[in-house]
Order: structure tokens, then C-alpha cells, then sequence
């Protein structure tokens, strides 16, 4: 079986529930990341900030079982940020944690051979 990796792109998410509602579809961890980044200031507090709420993003995005996401997302609602609660309650948690997801990624968190081909 494939696995699709995708932006979130509104017309990607329609066309794979219409067209593939089987296949398993991950939401590409680059791209969450860097959505994310965008999120706060690149200077002073916000890029502390910004360091640790990535950190704590991966945390989650690559726990393996269901305790140790849970674990990670506690600490990640702690930073209490307006901005890293909206991220969180947008996305589905069965497209980008390795805990949830119901296909295989052999690995991959991210589709680099799409990022390099952009690149």
C-alpha cells in the first residue's frame, strides 16, 4: 500500500477523501514544522519560544505509543499559546503523529524527494 504525503492543501485533502478514502494520507512534517515557525517572531522571547514549541512538536509528531504522545502534549499545552493551540486543534492527529496513524511510513516523516524536486 502507498502512503500520500501532503501540505494540508484544501484541494490535495478533498480530492484524496473523494478519490482515496482508503489509502493512508500523512500530512508532511516539514511542512507542519515550517508552518509552525512562521507562527513566531524570529528575535528575542519568540525564538526561544519558537525553539521550544518545535521541540515540543516533534516530541509529538514522533512518539511512538499513545502515553508517550499524550506525555509530549501536555507539555506543548503548557507553552499556552493562542497561536500553538489554533495549529493543534486544525490538525488531525491521525495524519501527523507516528502514535495514530493507521499506515505505514517506513521511516519517513516527510516527503524530501518532493522538497528537493521544489528546491
Amino acid at each position: 500500500m502507498v502512503t500520500f504525503y501532503s501540505d494540508r492543501n484544501q484541494g490535495l485533502l478533498n480530492a484524496m477523501g473523494a478519490m482515496l478514502p482508503r489509502w493512508p494520507h500523512s500530512y508532511c512534517y516539514y511542512h507542519l514544522k515550517h508552518n509552525l515557525i512562521s507562527k513566531y517572531p524570529k528575535s528575542g522571547y519568540g525564538k526561544l519560544l519558537q525553539t521550544r514549541v518545535i521541540n515540543l512538536f516533534s516530541r509529538c509528531a514522533y512518539a511512538v505509543t499513545e502515553e508517550e504522545f499524550k506525555v509530549a502534549m501536555d507539555k506543548l499545552v503548557i507553552v499556552r499559546s493562542s497561536k500553538m493551540k489554533t495549529f493543534i486543534s486544525d490538525l488531525s492527529r491521525d495524519h501527523y503523529t507516528n502514535a495514530f496513524f493507521k499506515g505505514m511510513r517506513y521511516g519517513e516523516m516527510a516527503n524530501r524527494l518532493a522538497e528537493l524536486f521544489n528546491n
